[in-house]
């Protein structure tokens, strides 16, 4: 139990979750990205 209690004074769990926002927020962001490439029409080649 004080391993538990350290942690959470260090500010362990808000750590935490700020590290899991990001990391959602990052997905959202490659999926957003995905969706926009899927709905653009194809570009002609320029040679």
């Amino acid at each position: 139990m004080s391993v538990n209690q350290t942690l959470d004074a260090q500010g362990f769990w808000t750590a935490q979750q700020a590290a899991f926002s990001l990391q959602h927020l990052g997905h959202a962001q490659v999926r957003e990205a995905r969706l926009r490439a899927k709905s653009r029409p194809a570009q002609p080649e320029v040679s």
